[in-house]
């Protein structure tokens, strides 16, 4: 089977950002203070196919693939008079299959994926506002799996577990919390920066684990479930510069369920 598709998307953006912060002067509902901080329009357009493949190799398992683009509008900064950022783009492919097996007690999906990105918008923080940015470019790829098994009737096995490679491949940009920069790069203004090429991305980490057991019991009136779940995650990064202070360090979440149903 072969899928075909496109879209073309068109989007006008109209800022209309004013500043209502006064205290210069006494309050006055006939004379509010209104100071235009940015009075603009962009228009943004895009072109983004995609074709997809697929082929049942057997019974109940199929082997895929696509590639697509994506599109996602430049859009305005409230409270900054700049400019409007770049529209984000990515190209995607992915392969992979699925597959129901052993008189369906097991599933199981795999797949592979490849994005880049280019003007991946960022945010970061800037004076006493969270802005967007535009990184030059950006590069994720990885792997997914998910099984699940069912070796005796109404005691179901579940794994879940992704590698991800998401890095910056181009990136300088200035962190006021270190205004001296890296030493020896500076961003496109002259001021001191830090190159973040090879920079993981923020909320990316590189493995995830998940893991799930459950069995169910029936009872006089109903039905008992018991459910665990641990769920593993490697460190996370909150912000493009990737420090220790603002991060979260690999841990570790357990959960546990019991669920009754009435008939």
């Amino acid at each position: 089977r072969i899928t075909l598709g496109a879209r073309y998307s068109w989007e006008r953006k109209t800022v209309a950002d004013q500043s209502d912060f006064d205290f210069a002067r006494i309050f006055d509902p006939a004379n509010l203070p209104t100071t235009p901080v940015n009075n603009d329009r962009k228009t943004f357009k895009s072109f983004t196919p995609k074709i997809g493949i697929d082929f049942d190799i057997a019974p109940r398992t199929m082997l895929y693939a696509s590639s697509s683009k994506g599109f996602k509008a430049g859009t305005f900064n409230l409270g900054s008079a700049g400019p409007a950022l770049d529209p984000e783009k990515v190209d995607a492919y992915e392969i992979g299959f699925k597959t129901t097996t052993l008189d369906s007690r097991l599933r199981a999906n795999l797949s592979a994926f490849y994005y880049e990105y280019s003007d991946l918008q960022v945010g970061k923080v800037q004076g006493q506002l969270v802005v967007l940015e535009n990184a030059a470019a950006a590069e994720i790829y990885g792997v997914e799996g998910e099984f699940t098994l069912e070796p005796v009737d109404r005691f179901i096995i579940g794994l879940n577990a992704s590698y991800l490679h998401a890095r910056f491949k181009r990136y300088i940009t200035a962190d006021q919390a270190r205004p001296a920069g890296d030493g020896s790069t500076v961003d496109e203004n002259g001021i001191p920066a830090f190159d973040l090429s090879g920079k993981h991305l923020p909320q990316a980490p590189n493995y995830t684990v998940d893991l799930s057991a459950e069995c169910s019991f029936d009872l006089a009136n109903g039905t008992l479930t018991l459910r665990g779940e641990s769920q593993w995650s490697d460190r996370i990064y909150f912000s493009a510069f990737n420090r220790d202070q603002v991060s979260q360090p690999s841990f570790n979440v357990q959960n546990a369920f019991i669920t009754y149903k009435t008939d």
